[in-house]
């Protein structure tokens, strides 16, 4: 397994900077210990067993489970047996019971995923289905670190009957049985995330009937897959989520690209969370309140119906879109203050969808194309999405003895990226098992981790280092597919 990972090394200078950031590290990290994980969800419709027409080989079984197996939560379509893709993924996720055939359902116990009790799956109607087939959809009531949520996954009618309006019409009565389905469940008002091919092409896409009637009931888009323009979908219920990362993952052997999002529960306090705070950390110090004097909630800008210039109406959820930025000078910045909001992220994306490409600066041009994903957040809470910044340093925390300065530059497991212009670890050439040579500079290299689990800790654990920062490379190189936790297995 391939990932990129940053190490620190435990022999840093122990001069007075080095403890600042040391301190300021420690603060940042009793921050983070009280926000949530990142939950990573999938979104693929695996081609497996295809109405018992294609896929469904044992080969081909075995690498959808190695793609399936990095999610936390997978929501998939075309997944004609769960017990056959149980038996791949073994026990890196559980299934769902009765979430096949067609839409299975898989969660990460070892993620702090657990099973609420509830699952299962209805046919749509004969006035949903195509010649194909007929459609249905899957649900489970699940719980993140004993915070509840449901996810449902489903893949609606193609072609013949269901081409053109009709096709919207059967789209649309696809996504009202699925909302009608979650009231009768009791989840109405409950963080729910919607994972489906809706086979949008057949009625315009964003515009198709069925993805409206979600998106003006409740739901908005967290992130889309590339194909056929933007077919594939990640619904979240509005006020419940922060939605973060998004990455197009693999193909093969489907025929539809793979793709994730990051979501982490909203906390309770924030407009529409649904979860308990957590007390303050001892001895974590005052922190500023917001400028707002609110708590942080979820990213706010102006509706995307008053964004200039979005491409083709593609809208990725969390104040991001696809969008124009010619008259900008193809920068992020320059678009997101020509209407009065900051730009937070910019990125190249892929086939004209909500997949990321390539990330970028904001202040950044981006040449060689007309459209960007840019995500633009009103100036109240624009800070919110920064990487957090280091805590300002106070003189009388500064340890005066030795014993103390060491303890101070204990390494502490699960920071943010500090500043990596200091970085400090041995040389790669005493780095074990670098892939081909791929380094990064500041302490950042591409390197092999199965004898490690997979994970960037232990495999900077056995060289007396500290992992700071794992990611998923693009193609062998330096560049970041995904960001992951350091305790991730890949």
């Amino acid at each position: 397994s391939n990932t990129s990972g940053e190490c620190a090394g435990p022999y840093a200078a122990q001069d007075s900077a080095l403890l600042q950031r040391a301190l300021a590290m420690r603060r940042s990290a009793l921050r983070l210990e009280r926000a949530p994980r990142p939950l990573t969800v999938l979104c693929w419709n695996v081609l497996y067993k295809n109405f018992d027409c294609c896929g469904g080989s044992g080969s081909a079984r075995d690498r959808l489970a190695e793609v399936i197996a990095r999610a936390d939560v997978a929501g998939l379509q075309e997944c004609m047996s769960e017990d056959e893709m149980q038996s791949s993924l073994g026990g890196r996720l559980t299934k769902a019971p009765d979430t096949d055939t067609f839409n299975c359902i898989f969660y990460k116990e070892s993620a702090g995923v657990s099973f609420g009790g509830v699952s299962g799956r209805q046919y749509l109607g004969d006035d949903a289905r195509d010649d194909y087939s007929k459609r249905y959809f899957s649900w489970a009531k699940l719980a993140h670190e004993g915070s509840e949520f449901w996810l449902l996954s489903s893949h609606w009618c193609l072609d013949g009957p269901c081409a053109g309006a009709e096709g919207g019409r059967r789209h649309l009565r696809s996504a009202q049985r699925m909302l009608e389905k979650r009231r009768e469940l009791g989840a109405d008002g409950v963080p729910t995330i919607i994972t489906l091919d809706a086979n949008s092409h057949m009625d315009g896409l964003d515009n198709d009937d069925g993805v409206q009637w979600l998106l003006t009931h409740g739901f908005e888009i967290a992130g889309k897959g590339p194909m056929a323009g933007g077919i594939d979908y990640m619904f979240v219920s509005r006020g419940h989520w922060g939605i973060g990362k998004h990455a197009v993952g693999k193909t093969r052997p489907s025929d539809h690209p793979s793709f994730t999002v990051d979501l982490t529960l909203e906390e309770e306090g924030s407009p529409g969370g649904g979860r308990a705070p957590l007390p303050p950390p001892p001895d974590a110090g005052e922190e500023e309140p917001p400028a707002d004097g609110e708590a942080p909630g979820p990213a706010s800008c102006a509706p995307f119906t008053e964004w200039p210039g979005v491409d083709n109406g593609v809208q990725c959820g969390g104040c991001r879109a696809l969008v124009l930025t010619s008259h900008a000078g193809n920068r992020c910045d320059a678009f997101c203050e020509s209407f009065g909001h900051t730009c937070v992220a910019a990125a190249e994306e892929i086939a004209e969808s909500c997949g990321v490409k390539k990330e970028y600066r904001c202040d950044e041009k981006i040449e060689g194309t007309s459209d960007i994903l840019c995500t633009c957040e009103q100036e109240a809470k624009a800070s919110r999405a920064q990487a957090p910044a280091l805590a300002p340093f106070e003189p009388e925390e500064v340890p005066s003895d030795p014993a103390a300065a060491q303890s101070a530059l204990a390494p502490e497991p699960e920071i943010e990226p500090h500043d990596q212009t200091s970085a400090s670890c041995a040389p790669f050439s005493e780095w074990p098992s670098v892939d081909n040579g791929v380094t990064c500079g500041a302490c950042m290299a591409l390197v092999e981790t199965a004898p490690y689990g997979n994970r960037c800790d232990r495999y900077c654990e056995s060289f007396g280092h500290v992992c700071v920062a794992a990611a998923e490379e693009w193609d062998n190189d330096c560049k970041v597919r995904s960001e992951r936790q350091c305790d991730s297995e890949f």
